[in-house]
Formats: structure tokens, sequence, C-alpha cells
């Protein structure tokens, strides 16, 4: 490259920065209220896609040393924003012939129940989701950042006292951690959170969180725009309603995903998604 186009392309892009960086942060309120509305538009727009995933979990005995490694390849998609997932393989082994017939099984079964009940809340059936750390986290230090050449707005989510509320808001409370939102499209793309205290509502029927509990996720753009979930993974011991994680890792990884038609086609015991061309 010309010295002089190199001394030019330099200036621009230190000028950019420079720009960047005095462009006044946007409000704290608004840019979560946004990654709310953005992340409700995700649950919905994330049902025309399924996806395959590889699902490593961990499990340790009572003094802490792994006990069994097991992992799963499959696939995951959504009717009325129910999750239904059908593996494909499990410790690098394809399924035997009688475990696709009772899979195929079991996921007829899903699909038919999951389309007659209404669409589920933004949750997606749990009483604890992503949503919830956008709504009730206690965000402090924005600044603006690049992600990938995306100007992001990164936050640090602190602890808050607890002062009463829902379930879910006792259990983001007790949470620290940070959250990444994309600010042109207010979607979060990366949430990092720990439980710093350990918290037990009804008696720990309705939720049983205990301290160290780690929980994170990142979320990528597709080519059409859409932003699905590209990493989740976990550690600790934690219960509340649906979602279950006791005393063990796990690491759901997004391999790829598709848009595909909703309608369900079977053959003999095989079950078909129909991709959209």
């Amino acid at each position: 490259m010309h010295a002089t186009l190199r001394l030019s392309l330099g200036i621009f892009l230190l000028a950019s920065a420079n720009a960047l960086a005095q462009k006044p942060l946007p409000n704290v309120a608004d840019l979560q209220g946004r990654a709310v509305v953005s992340y409700d538009r995700s649950v919905e727009l994330r049902q025309k896609y399924i996806c395959k995933e590889r699902v490593e979990s961990r499990e340790y005995n009572g003094k802490g040393r792994l006990k069994q490694t097991d992992i799963t390849e499959r696939e995951l998609f959504y009717v009325n924003r129910t999750a239904i997932a059908q593996a494909n393989s499990r410790n690098g082994k394809p399924l035997s012939a009688d475990e696709l017939r009772k899979r195929d099984q079991n996921v007829r079964k899903a699909i038919e129940e999951a389309s007659k009940v209404k669409p589920q809340s933004n949750n997606g059936g749990s009483n604890f989701s992503i949503r919830d750390v956008l709504k009730y986290g206690k965000l402090d230090n924005e600044r603006r950042t690049e992600v990938a050449g995306r100007p992001t707005i990164v936050f640090e989510i602190v602890q808050d006292p607890d002062k009463g509320g829902s379930v879910e808001q006792k259990i983001i409370h007790a949470m620290e951690g940070s959250v990444a939102i994309d600010e042109a499209t207010g979607i979060a793309q990366d949430i990092n959170a720990e439980g710093k205290r350990d918290v037990k509502i009804g008696g720990g029927l309705l939720a049983n969180i205990h301290k160290g509990f780690h929980l994170h996720v990142q979320l990528a753009p597709q080519e059409e725009g859409v932003w699905l979930i590209k990493l989740f993974e976990g550690k600790g011991d934690a219960r509340v309603g649906l979602f279950m994680n006791k005393a063990d890792d796990f690491r759901n990884e997004t391999l790829s995903c598709q848009a595909y038609d909703v309608t369900t086609t079977q053959s003999g015991d095989k079950l078909h998604q129909a991709p959209k061309p």
C-alpha cells in the first residue's frame, strides 16, 4: 500500500474512533427498554428457525470431581414458543433405530401438545430468562466499545438490595456481571452474570439459587439480520420454575441455523421439517 494511502486511511480510522468516543452515550433506561423490546422480537423470530446444537453437560460427585460427561448433537426448533429438541447423536454415536423411533414419537407428541396451547409468555415457559436480566438488572458504568466493528454499549450488572418483588427480581438483584448491547439494534449480544448471594423463595419450592451460580449467553446475527443464541452455558446449583441446573456445568453451542417452514410432515416413523427455499 502506498505510504500516502496508508497515512490517509490511518487518519480516517483515528477520526472515526474519536467521533465514536465523543458521541453521547444513550440513556440507560431507554437502552434497557429497547433491549427488552428487541429480545421479545427475537423470541418471535426464532420460531422461524431450526438450529443444530452441541450440548455438553458435566456431572460431578460430592467431592467436586468429574463423574460423567455427556455430549449430544441435536436440532432445536420452536412451536408456540415451546422449545422442541430432537437428538441426532450422543457421545459421538448416532442414535440406534429404536432410539430414533422413540425420539420421533416424542417429538410428534411434543409438537401436537405445543400446537394446542396458547403461545407462552416471553420467558418461553420458564419464570427466569434473559429478558429478566435485561428488565430487572441494575446497570451501571455505561461505556461504548466495538464488537466485530459494531458500536456496542457495555454495562456492569450490580447487586441491588432485596426490596421484595417477583421471583425474577429477587434473583436478578442478587447477581453481578456485565451485559453488552448492540447500539444499532438494541440486541443484548452478551450477558455474563453470577449469583453473589443465596436466593431461596417459597422454602426453595419456587426458587433455590446458590451463591456462585454462573450464567453466560451470547447472541450472533444471522444472514437475514436475525439475532439468535450462539452460546448458552452455566454452572452451579440452581432451580427456578422450569429451569434447573443441579451443581453441574452445561454448554449449549449453536452450530448452524436455517429458516424453515413450520409445517411439519410425517413419513413413516421419520419426522421432517421442510426448509424454506
